[in-house]
């Protein structure tokens, strides 16, 4: 194979497609960066404008003909056609719909042969109702939410001009491979010196992994299955929380995350700790260009240093801001450098938290009815708990993640509601004092440390809820 695809055009390989071809070499029968959307389309669908419309997108962005070579070092540009990536089936209305597609999104990507994107039209079998299903699915190493929202805005463009005769269709006039070259520029080896230097100071001597409250010790890392929960708040609710981050000084990311880690520091008992968040790296003159180009780097919570959650809100803007000039030095060389120049071992961020598209982009075909259809991506967890959260509309949106095997369910749910819990009292106008905060009802908080426990005691006071619930099980079967 290897000697056929050497006469194919080479691509440029951007550091994110690295980290992620890494991924997938470790575990290429893995779903856990796939990455779909759904929506049901309602009426008359020109069909063939549609599939036009695909294979313009197709062909005017060239990140979608990738393929690599065995060993990753070289991107071909694959030369494929429509029918590759371009598939029609029928669904039955009498069988779950996620069962149907399931057989389409949960399915590996080979980074080897490609191609790594495919479009799907699903049409009903009962031919007096016009109703479709439109998906994509492709892997993380290709597509970041601009990749999204050009896929969705030029099919859209496309189909639109092409179902009434007008000219105007979309023009891509930059590539990816420019784009790649002009992050090339900026990762010179000065910048990777100097954000070497940065993140391992920035680190220091706290772990990037965090223990967390698992229901067992024996854990098995390489099963990633996941669990996913959605949630949202109220129009009301989501408005405040807005108006609270602009009062604040500050963007509902920094606002959300300052509750998220208060919260999981309460229910993991440690003031130090890491979580991952995802950051936009794409060079500025190419913000429109589909393809991948999003690192993740670690977020530090140092909540002995603070006394209140706006201190804590502060503490994390100020940080965004001073983090900011080195966040496109890859998480795989962070981690790399704490293994070899800090002389870690276990160096994995096990917990992320993200801003991310939840099936909210706007996809209008005209004469169409279109809804977006909630799916979850794959079946497998990239992080231990993630959550992700889309501002794009008037409801603040949220998914939980969570590997299935390693937590209480009850757990994970009391998690969330701790976490809208915090949320309602902080934009409600709550002065949280962090080390006093609970995110338990007080009169049960007080029964679980005090009379259920002796927390005087030093093993206790280090002991996790999870932790706590368990022993005092121990204690109290029948209560």
């Amino acid at each position: 194979m290897e000697k056929n695809i050497r006469r194919l055009r080479e691509l440029p390989i951007s550091e994110y497609q690295k980290r992620f071809f890494f991924e997938w070499v470790l575990a290429p029968d893995a779903v856990t960066y796939n990455v779909s959307y759904l929506h049901k389309i309602i009426g008359g669908l020109d069909e063939k404008a549609l599939r036009k419309a695909c294979e313009m997108f197709i062909s005017q962005n060239e990140v979608v003909q990738v393929r690599f070579s065995e060993d990753g070092e070289i991107c071909y540009h694959g030369e494929f056609t429509i029918d590759d990536f371009y598939l029609e089936a029928l669904f039955n209305p009498g069988i779950p719909l996620e069962q149907q597609v399931g057989k389409f999104l949960y399915c590996p990507f080979d980074l080897t042969k490609g191609p790594i994107l495919k479009l799907c039209l699903m049409k009903s079998l009962d031919r007096g109702k016009p109703e479709f299903y439109f998906f994509f699915v492709t892997h993380h190493i290709i597509c970041d939410a601009v990749f999204i929202s050009q896929l969705y805005g030029q099919i859209q463009q496309a189909y639109n001009a092409l179902s009434v005769g007008s000219k105007n269709l979309p023009n891509v006039p930059k590539t990816f491979s420019l784009a790649v070259q002009a992050e090339c520029k900026v990762l010179n080896k000065q910048y990777k010196l100097k954000a070497r230097k940065f993140w391992l100071d920035f680190i220091g001597d706290i772990p990037l992994t965090t223990a967390l409250p698992y229901q067992t010790n024996s854990l098995d890392h390489s099963n990633t299955l996941g669990e996913f929960i959605y949630f949202d708040l109220s129009s009301e609710e989501s408005e405040k929380v807005r108006n609270y981050a602009k009062a604040k000084g500050t963007t509902v990311f920094v606002v959300l995350s300052s509750f998220y880690g208060l919260v999981l520091s309460k229910y993991i008992s440690q003031d130090f700790f890491f979580l991952n968040y995802s950051v936009m790296t794409r060079p500025d003159e190419f913000l429109e260009v589909a393809g991948c180009f999003m690192n993740n780097v670690p977020m530090k919570f140092e909540l002995r240093e603070v006394d209140m959650l706006d201190e804590l809100i502060n503490q994390i803007n100020q940080q965004r801001k001073s983090v900011k000039p080195f966040q496109r030095y890859t998480l795989g060389d962070i981690v790399q450098d704490q293994r070899l120049l800090a002389g870690k071992t276990a160096n994995i961020v096990n917990i992320g938290f993200a801003q991310s598209y939840l099936n909210v982009i706007p996809f209008e075909l005209q004469g169409l009815t279109t809804q977006p259809v909630d799916i979850t991506w794959s079946t497998n967890s990239i992080y231990e708990i993630g959550m992700l959260y889309d501002e794009r509309s008037d409801v603040l949106r949220f998914k939980l993640e969570y590997r299935k095997t390693f937590f209480d369910g009850d757990l994970i749910r009391q998690l969330i509601r701790s976490f809208v819990k915090i949320i309602q009292g902080a934009v409600g106008g709550d002065k949280i004092q962090i080390k006093s905060y609970t995110v338990l009802p007080e009169e049960t908080y007080s029964r679980l440390v005090y009379d259920w426990n002796a927390t005087d005691r030093e093993y206790e006071r280090s002991a996790t809820i999870c932790e706590l619930f368990e022993r005092q099980v121990e204690r109290t079967p029948d209560g």
